[in-house]
């Protein structure tokens, strides 16, 4: 059937109408398209260059004339599912999104297969951006409502900034967790307020240390100073009655420069060695937690770790993680973005540099399977094995390991925990192979035949033929 009869055949299955409509009557499933074909999409295409969605404007589904047909690319397409789903609030103007939204209340919309937020996309629509890369990724969008709606999308709504813009704008409206608000309120408003107005120049007579007030009001040093630096309780006026961040902001300003000056620094080969005696000295040897294949004691850190079980530390005026330090001094350079710090005595306290390589974010990954340390997998090397070599049916192996079925199929057959080699190992349990599938697809027997004589349903022999399954095995003629 060629394309002219092809034609022909769809319009014989319309009916015309008045109104100029073409009615579809029928049911696309014949050659040569194999399968199903959306009929309008089909004649647009013959006309007109390929859309992403068709809209009929004529509201009648079945529908096929290309002149009630009206094609939008994504991004137009995208910008009217945004004004569906869109109400607006008469009183602020506000653009509320009515579909899905985030935890936080922002409306998220699906552009180009990737979610984002409806802020960002009504943005790009105003300004006509069409890729979401144009806009840099240190920029978000800010709400300037008038009762700071997150739900809202209106562009005029929203301007772009960096999140210190967004922050003083929450300073600002009061939307941000400050004083007896915050979880972490160690204090009240009044005590606070005390501590702040009872700041003075040293040359004032009532000027005091920070140990002394902290006496006096019955608080931690840490606090005094977190007031004084204006880091805490910043949005409390001062004894004149102004509120000011410029001394948060210069501490924040001053711990980004020194950040870019640690990562700048060069290191010798003396501020190696000098690394290597801090290290040992700042830490405490065991051989009990060394789990590894290396020999020799673990340098364990004597600083506190962290959430993550790592412990930070302070050395030729740098602070990062030792094991970071440890790995500077067995390699003798700076470890790179993307690269990872490996522990091989899998001891995450221990900074020998002994005990640390450098490696990529896969080997970390491996050593993580390896061990069992991993959270991210429910399984590992070792359990694996034994699903390998274990007897059980698939189902059993499921339920026993708290995995899906095909994790099971495809662990027996390779297809994944292979340590990125594509190995093909037949599976014992399976009724056919290669040498049985070329035996099926050149044989004149029916199908009921093959299917009894290979022990498998209709179905597979069916599909062996069309080459929809065992796609890999050459059709012998």
């Amino acid at each position: 059937m060629d394309l002219s009869q092809f034609i022909v055949g769809v319009f014989e299955r319309c009916e015309f109408k008045e109104d100029g409509c073409i009615i579809w009557t029928g049911v696309m499933n014949s050659k040569p398209f194999y399968k199903r074909v959306n009929v309008q999409k089909f004649i647009w295409e013959l006309f007109n260059e390929e859309v992403y969605k068709l809209e009929n404007t004529c509201d009648n589904e079945k529908c096929i004339n290309i002149d009630h047909f009206e094609g939008f690319d994504k991004f137009e397409s995208t910008e009217r599912i945004l004004q569906k789903g869109t109400t607006i609030d008469p009183e602020t103007g506000c653009h509320n999104w009515s579909k899905s939204c985030d935890s936080r209340g922002y409306g998220r919309i699906i552009y180009d297969g990737v979610e984002i937020r409806c802020t960002l996309f009504s943005y790009m629509v105003k300004h006509n951006i069409r890729e979401r890369n144009l806009i840099p990724k240190k920029l978000i969008m800010r709400h300037n409502c008038p009762k700071k709606n997150s739900s809202c999308h209106n562009p005029d709504h929203i301007e772009i900034g960096t999140n210190q813009d967004n922050s003083n704008d929450m300073i600002r409206d009061g939307t941000v967790l400050t004083g007896e608000q915050n979880p972490n309120c160690k204090i009240t408003v009044e005590i606070a307020t005390k501590i702040k107005h009872s700041l003075y120049p040293k040359e004032h007579d009532k000027y005091k240390t920070q140990k002394e007030r902290a006496l006096i009001f019955g608080v931690k040093v840490n606090i005094i100073r977190a007031i004084d630096n204006g880091k805490a309780w910043f949005h409390i006026p001062n004894r004149e009655g102004e509120i000011s961040t410029t001394k948060a902001e210069s501490m924040r300003k001053r711990k980004r420069e020194k950040r870019k000056k640690d990562k700048e620094r060069i290191f010798t080969m003396e501020d190696y060695e000098k690394i290597r005696e801090t290290l040992k000295l700042k830490s405490k040897l065991s051989i009990e937690n060394n789990q590894g294949d290396v020999e020799g004691d673990c340098w364990e850190s004597l600083n506190k770790p962290d959430n993550n079980g790592y412990c930070s530390v302070g050395i030729l005026g740098v602070e990062t993680k030792a094991h970071q330090f440890a790995a500077m001094v067995s390699s003798k350079r700076k470890v790179l973005n993307g690269e990872k710090v490996r522990h091989l005595c899998h001891n995450k306290i221990c900074c020998n540099p002994d005990h640390v390589e450098i490696g990529t974010d896969s080997d970390n990954m491996q050593d993580g399977l390896r061990l069992g340390t991993s959270k991210r997998f429910k399984l590992n090397y070792n359990k694996v094995k034994e699903i390998r070599a274990s007897k059980k049916t698939n189902s059993e192996l499921s339920e026993e390991y708290n995995v899906h079925i095909a994790t099971i199929n495809n662990i027996l057959s390779y297809r994944s925990w292979n340590n990125g080699k594509n190995i093909k190992v037949p599976d014992k349990r399976l009724k056919l192979n290669e040498d049985k599938v070329r035996e099926i697809r050149e044989s004149t027997k029916t199908k009921t035949e093959l299917s009894k004589e290979y022990k498998v349903c209709k179905t597979t022999i069916t599909n062996i033929i069309n080459k929809s399954d065992w796609k890999d095995v050459k059709w012998i003629f």
